[in-house]
């Protein structure tokens, strides 16, 4: 019993020395003791580059009838569209007035489909 209190005592007292001393066994850090750098100065402002005038774009002639979207006709995708576009029908109204049979020899389509792309387009004119 007298060992235990004899240890007990002696780690009280390495922990009271070294309580006591932790100011030197453990580095604290150090205070500032010049002044703080100076912030940099505000970098100046980017002037902004002068705005390009835009090419002139050619307007559309009066005379000339706008395009209509072909694939708005159930039946005509993209590579239709083309076709007929390459054929010279462009819109609704030409696609209207277009005889079938002529049509279908020069779009490789069959005339049935053809007959039903013009009402379908008339009814869209």
């Amino acid at each position: 019993m007298r060992k235990l209190v004899n240890f007990i005592l002696f780690v009280a007292a390495a922990v009271g020395i070294s309580w006591f001393m932790r100011e030197y066994l453990v580095p604290q850090p150090e205070s500032p003791t010049s002044s703080p750098p100076p912030f940099r100065p505000a970098p100046e402002p980017r002037t902004q580059p002068e705005p390009i005038d835009p090419p002139e774009q050619s307007q559309p002639a009066s005379n000339v009838e706008p395009e209509d979207d072909l694939t708005r006709v159930t039946g005509i995708g993209p590579v239709f569209a083309k076709r007929l576009a390459a054929a010279g029908f462009a819109s609704f109204a030409d696609l209207a007035a277009a005889n079938a049979g002529e049509l279908a020899d020069k779009v490789d389509v069959a005339e049935s489909k053809v007959t039903d792309w013009i009402t379908q387009a008339a009814d869209l004119t």
